[in-house]
């Protein structure tokens, strides 16, 4: 592996950790047995699970690091699941790799370890869950028993990772798209900014838009999988942003929202990286954010808007000027284009026409 491909990895973890251990925090350990899958899901949970009163017992699959034990008082741990109680755990929790297209079996596996209102909590990439089924509704419907239905609740995240072709798009490489989101290993207010959008926004557009899902069943004694408080638009494949639903992804009031997002683009990073999402993040209408910008960010958002307009018109006008009539004959010699040759000066004219120096037109 080399720097560049370890650098990518440490940054796509520390960002899709710290968003796990958010949402994971808001889940309260019921029940006396709780049984953790990996170092990754026992380390993301360790906060919630050392604060619980009593602390359940816990089992461990896999080998866990002494710095993990000392402030558990009930672990046991193990190296299969072969050999365990069934219908004895009141939580089961999975956040580490994904499962392909093994989703169904694990889950019928875990199934049979649930005591009869035990839940699930399971971390999956987007593109595997939707690789086999059309929506989350459906992914639940093929896991569940007959009588024994689950609750479920889904949470898009991870919207901002290394592998979105819409990000990859609008960076113009996987490259440039990680050494923007590297800033947010060392950069405060860009790290708060990409948590303010993740956790009180991107979290509730489509799930095709995110790069992974969070799905807690809840086992119930209905005949039929239902969700608890989730939009219907949410996890189904074939919704797409729109502006409809663009207030409805807000997980603020509106206003609480609004005042948020401006104070947070006061800082120059911020605004700039929502300039690049803006041009690029798919959406069935052209989505106006300027209801919800202050002045102060809605100018300079508009500065930037235009510029890239006319940059885009310039490349237009640079790469099909000489394609007209006879314009590359006429200005070939001997078998060497010179029409090219003119772009340096052209490209002067042509910016200053568009108004991209409104000081010097002045």
């Amino acid at each position: 592996m080399n720097i560049q491909d370890a650098d990518a990895q440490l940054i796509t973890h520390i960002l899709q950790s710290l968003l796990e251990s958010y949402y994971c925090a808001s889940e309260q350990v019921s029940g006396q047995h709780v049984l953790i899958l990996g170092q990754k899901s026992l380390m993301t949970l360790l906060g919630t699970l050392e604060a619980a009163s009593p602390q359940p017992a816990i089992v461990a699959l896999g080998s866990i690091p002494d710095a993990f034990k000392a402030n558990l008082t009930q672990l046991t741990e193990v190296d299969s699941l072969t050999h365990l109680p069934k219908h004895q755990f009141d939580m089961i929790v999975h956040l580490e790799s994904d499962l392909g297209s093994s989703i169904a079996p694990w889950f019928m596996a875990l199934r049979d370890l649930l005591t009869p209102t035990g839940k699930i909590i399971v971390a999956l990439s987007t593109e595997s869950v939707f690789q086999h089924y059309e929506s989350v509704q459906h992914l639940v419907d093929d896991v569940s028993e007959p009588g024994h239905a689950f609750a479920y609740h889904a949470i898009p995240y991870h919207f901002f990772h290394l592998h979105h072709p819409w990000l990859i798009e609008t960076f113009h490489s996987r490259y440039a798209l990680e050494k923007t989101l590297s800033w947010a290993t060392c950069d405060q207010p860009f790290s708060d900014f990409l948590r303010f959008l993740e956790t009180t926004f991107t979290r509730n557009l489509p799930a095709k838009l995110s790069g992974r899902l969070l799905i807690t069943l809840n086992r119930t004694d209905q005949t039929e999988a239902h969700t608890t408080d989730i939009p219907p638009y949410l996890c189904d494949l074939s919704q797409s942003l729109t502006p409809e639903n663009f207030e409805k992804s807000m997980t603020l009031p509106l206003q609480d929202w609004c005042t948020q997002f401006s104070q947070h683009l006061a800082y120059t990073r911020n605004r700039v990286f929502l300039f690049q999402m803006m041009i690029q993040i798919p959406t069935e209408e052209n989505i106006d954010i300027s209801p919800y910008l202050l002045p102060e960010a809605l100018a300079e958002l508009t500065r930037l808007f235009t510029e890239a307009q006319i940059q885009s018109l310039s490349e237009n006008v640079l790469e099909n000027w000489h394609k007209q009539g006879d314009i590359d004959e006429i200005l070939t010699f001997h078998g060497v284009p010179f029409s090219r040759a003119l772009d340096y000066d052209l490209i002067s004219e042509l910016l200053t026409a568009y108004g991209a120096f409104p000081e010097d037109a002045a």
